[in-house]
């Protein structure tokens, strides 16, 4: 490296450093550390291992700066933070030569101060209060890195899901490699292949179930499971996400929640400065939630009768019970329905009137269908109640409808009853406009 020294007019002097060196030092990992030689330098591994850790830089002095590199793409270097190598987003793993990492030492440790995606020229400023978006905060810049990584991780393998088993295999190996040494996660970076290629026969069925709703979805569950706001995963948020993501109860969930747990605290945390982190959402508005209620009193709300004669609007009461004959079966019975763009739902409240008819035991009383499915039910027998509520809770990803049932008496048309309202509570984009409770 070459430099300038010079005088500044209050007599302390100063350096300009105009060159970095023309060439790169070579040096190859012995029991984990290297010895500093110059500003350019290529590290590889151990015997040509096809991962290795990086613990120690020696030879260090305050002041000086390195920019290394990887000696080649088919071997990984984890720059570990066990020894005098200290990184805020926690281990940093380097599998591309056209990506440099930049240290300075400052008299006792190597600091990491940035990470390029394609040379000095894509280099990523760290996370950090000052460089920031306009708007954003620090939390929702790291889940939306967070997601466009996992994303990316997604994507590679669906890409060799017409390969076959073993090439899903590679690709999600070789995505890892990116923030963590993926050797020690064999058996169950393999337990994980199996799950994705059980639940998704081809690339049309992963699109179908990584649907844009299900990313937002995902990048507010990691802002969410940020719990001190620092933009950084500890083991304790790491878990929380992992049991956030497998409570959607989909195939989609379970398989994000296995490569959070295959990346652990510090490979999340290096996912942030990889350059497929790069190009993400930061927008996090939505992730505190919207509620949306519907007052049938006032209005129909858009909805209409589940079937013909499933119950009747009545302007200022709501949706009332009626008496029909229904798969050869007598019943009185309020049935609505609503189609929605695509959003999550996290929580349902139906409140109704149920006056008591003829029942028979185990048949629906009450129940709350999102996307035509059961989610919550209440049986018969059931008392008469006025003003009462039934709620469903939970996470639906990609939710498109629901359905709301009372039925009040079956193998008899009496008893009566009605749909008052219905509040809505969920995350990413609210398909029914502002807020309203």
């Amino acid at each position: 490296m070459t430099s300038a020294l010079y005088l500044n007019a209050d007599g302390s002097t100063a350096q300009d450093v105009t060159d970095l060196g023309t060439s790169f030092a070579s040096a190859t990992i012995n029991s984990g550390a290297i010895t500093y030689s110059a500003s350019l330098m290529t590290v590889d591994t151990e015997g040509g291992a096809a991962f290795d850790d990086l613990t120690t830089i020696a030879n260090g002095g305050t002041g000086k700066l390195l920019l290394l590199r990887s000696a080649n793409a088919a071997r990984a270097i984890t720059l570990k933070t066990t020894g005098n190598i200290h990184s805020a987003a926690g281990d940093l793993t380097l599998t591309d030569p056209d990506r440099l990492i930049m240290l300075v030492y400052n008299g006792s440790k190597w600091v990491v101060i940035g990470m390029g995606s394609a040379g000095l020229g894509g280099a990523i400023t760290p996370i950090d209060g000052g460089s920031l978006p306009g708007g954003e905060t620090v939390p929702c810049v790291s889940a939306g890195r967070a997601r466009a990584y996992l994303k990316y991780v997604i994507d590679a393998m669906k890409a060799q899901l017409s390969s076959g088993y073993t090439s899903v295999g590679t690709a999600l190996r070789n995505a890892l490699a990116l923030a963590v040494d993926p050797t020690p996660l064999t058996v169950n970076l393999w337990a994980l292949v199996n799950t994705f290629t059980g639940a998704f026969a081809d690339a049309s069925a992963v699109d179908a179930a990584f649907t844009t709703a299900a990313y937002d979805n995902l990048q507010c569950e990691i802002w969410s499971a940020d719990a001190d706001e620092n933009g950084l995963y500890s083991a304790a948020e790491i878990a929380a996400l992992i049991t956030a993501l497998e409570a959607w109860g989909s195939d989609a969930g379970d398989v994000l929640a296995g490569i959070v747990a295959l990346l652990g605290s510090a490979g999340m945390n290096a996912a942030l400065l990889t350059s497929a982190a790069l190009t993400s959402p930061i927008n996090c508005d939505s992730c505190d939630g919207w509620c949306y209620t519907f007052d049938f009193t006032s209005s129909d709300g858009g909805f209409s009768l589940y079937g013909t004669g499933q119950g009747e609007y009545v302007s200022g009461n709501g949706w009332e019970v009626r008496g029909i004959l229904l798969g050869g079966i007598n019943r009185s019975i309020a049935q609505i329905t609503r189609s929605f763009s695509s959003t999550t739902l996290t929580q349902i409240t139906m409140v109704y009137d149920y006056v008591a008819g003829t029942q028979q035991s185990g048949v629906e009383a009450r129940v709350i269908f999102v996307n035509g499915t059961a989610r919550k039910t209440e049986a018969q027998p059931r008392t008469t109640v006025y003003g009462t509520s039934i709620t469903w809770t939970g996470t639906i990803v990609g939710a498109t409808s629901i359905i709301l049932t009372v039925q009040s008496a079956v193998g008899a048309q009496n008893g009566g009853g009605r749909i008052i309202a219905v509040t809505l509570h969920g995350t990413g984009s609210n398909p029914f406009g502002s807020e309203n409770c």
